[in-house]
């Protein structure tokens, strides 16, 4: 019953160099990335194509700064008709410590200052992600305060349904929620004292290495956002 978008994206890779001049990720591995990435999204027919990639010669974009930098490499390197995703060895957030990745949120429906950054060494992990992010998707802890029963799972959370309240904290460890199978083991309780059952495998989640899948509503409101939009980019 999904929306079929039945449409390939182009990629524009940009590879930013060290201070040695090594851009430390190949255009294999980002093409791997990328095959993963259209097996999360064929479910509602949308993939994704390596069409361009660049290397950046610039290291001190290799540190980047979602406040500082970012908008600099977008006005500067931005491809038009494309979802330019920037490579890097360090990303710095003066809100969140520690990132794989960031993204113009719903940035498939921006013309100028929609763009990807991604951590070179976590790509398989942060490419999906960053993707949902792209097209719309909240991380499944946001919005705050989603009750266990689902009853204000549209104005709280992620805001869709089908994904379990999540009591992850931003910058906490995975380590304090999960055992090393990817089960929940927190005790964790809602205001109603319900206990948190939260989706780890759910690809929108913070629970590294177990994001293996989007849920049913997250596929279809990716596929009605890009829909709905304005389509400028395409």
């Amino acid at each position: 019953t999904l929306t079929c978008v039945d449409r390939t994206f182009s990629v524009h890779a940009h590879l930013v160099t060290d201070s040695l001049g090594s851009t430390g990720i190949t255009s294999q591995v980002i093409q791997d990335a990328l095959n993963f990435t259209n097996s999360l999204f064929e479910p509602i027919c949308i993939q994704f194509e390596l069409c361009d990639l660049d290397v950046l010669p610039n290291y001190r974009f290799d540190t980047l700064s979602r406040q500082e930098e970012f908008p600099e490499l977008l006005s500067k390197y931005n491809d038009e008709f494309r979802i330019n995703i920037f490579f890097v060895s360090l990303i710095r957030d003066q809100f969140i410590p520690d990132q794989w990745g960031f993204t113009t949120r719903n940035g498939i429906n921006l013309y100028e200052n929609g763009g990807i950054a991604i951590v070179k060494n976590d790509i398989f992990r942060a490419l999906p992600h960053e993707m949902g992010h792209f097209f719309g998707l909240f991380n499944t802890y946001e919005g705050g305060d989603e009750l266990v029963n689902g009853s204000n799972c549209l104005t709280a959370g992620d805001r869709i349904c089908d994904t379990p309240a999540d009591p992850y904290v931003q910058g906490t460890s995975a380590d304090s929620y999960l055992n090393d199978n990817c089960v929940f083991i927190s005790e964790l309780v809602d205001r109603n004292n319900d206990d948190y059952l939260p989706d780890v495998c759910n690809v929108m989640s913070y629970y590294e290495g177990c994001g293996i899948f989007f849920s049913s509503e997250q596929l279809e409101t990716m596929a009605q956002n890009y829909l709905n939009g304005p389509k400028l980019m395409w």
